[in-house]
């Protein structure tokens, strides 16, 4: 599954749902939220969500997202 090291992705409300979140934070070997992780974005699909995570990682790294 696409990490990074802040941001990352999550299926929403279980394994079986076909959206996901973005979280501020990281992500347990089970595909939870880790303690502390916080939810930063509303449910998206797999595509939307990895290209939304990349650009608050790139954000946070000080990089000019194109």
């Amino acid at each position: 599954m696409h990490q990074n090291t802040r941001f990352n992705i999550l299926q929403a409300q279980g394994n079986c749902n076909p959206r996901f979140v973005v979280v501020d934070g990281q992500r347990t070997d089970s595909g939870n939220a880790a303690p502390g992780a916080k939810t930063v974005s509303g449910e998206m699909s797999r595509t939307e969500a990895i290209a939304l995570a990349d650009k608050l990682q790139a954000s946070a790294d000080g990089a000019v997202a194109a």
